[in-house]
């Protein structure tokens, strides 16, 4: 449930178009790959196997990647 200081901001009409085009047998799933070597270069790194960790660390420094989708009620608007 939204709070009083809740924004909600609408998808774009590219972003809804995704989501209104994806179904179960053509999913419209973007990814990316990244190889890392293992150990750290940099004195005091945690190298590869620190990435998962650091990620969690900082991921409330970046707002938009905990934001949830949600549906207008009617559908009278795009999603938010």
């Amino acid at each position: 449930m939204a709070g009083p200081n809740s924004f909600f901001e609408p998808l774009s009409a590219r972003d809804a178009w995704f989501l209104y085009a994806e179904r179960a047998e053509t999913p419209l799933d973007l990814g990316t790959v990244y190889v890392f070597e293992g150990g750290s270069r940099v004195p005091g790194g945690r190298g590869a196997a620190g990435v998962e960790e650091t990620v969690r660390e900082r991921i409330h420094l970046v707002p938009r990647y905990r934001q949830r989708i949600h549906r207008v009620p009617l559908n009278l608007a795009h999603p938010v």
